[in-house]
Parts: C-alpha cells; sequence; structure tokens
C-alpha cells in the first residue's frame, strides 16, 4: 500500500506493507512496517522537483 502525505507545495511517498504473525510467536496480529520517502519540494534554488514528482507518480501506477 502507498500513500501521499501532501502540503501543497511539498510531497511526501510512504510504502506501508503488513506482515502477518507467524503461529509461531502468536499468530495473533499483524506488523505493519512503513518507509518514507525523501520530501519533495516545488520551491527550490535549483528548480522545483515536479518532474521528479510525477515520474514517481507513473512508478506507482504502474504497480
Amino acid at each position: 500500500m502507498f500513500a501521499l502525505i501532501t502540503r501543497g507545495e511539498e510531497y511526501l511517498f510512504v510504502k506501508c506493507d503488513r506482515i502477518a504473525t507467524p503461529p509461531e510467536y502468536g499468530g495473533l496480529h499483524d506488523s505493519v512496517y512503513y518507509a518514507l520517502s525523501d520530501k519533495f519540494t516545488l520551491s527550490t534554488a535549483e528548480g522545483n522537483q515536479l518532474y521528479t514528482v510525477a515520474r514517481i507518480f507513473k512508478q506507482l501506477v504502474s504497480v
């Protein structure tokens, strides 16, 4: 599962994985792990990162 956190000009992608606890360890609930991307912004001194954000969206659509 993927998520997007945004504040207008800033974008942060989140990847969530749910892993079931094996029966030998109780097996009563799932564990959730997540990873955060770097923060992308549209207002930087070097130029904006809009094309990078669009490329990530394109990759997520193909998953």
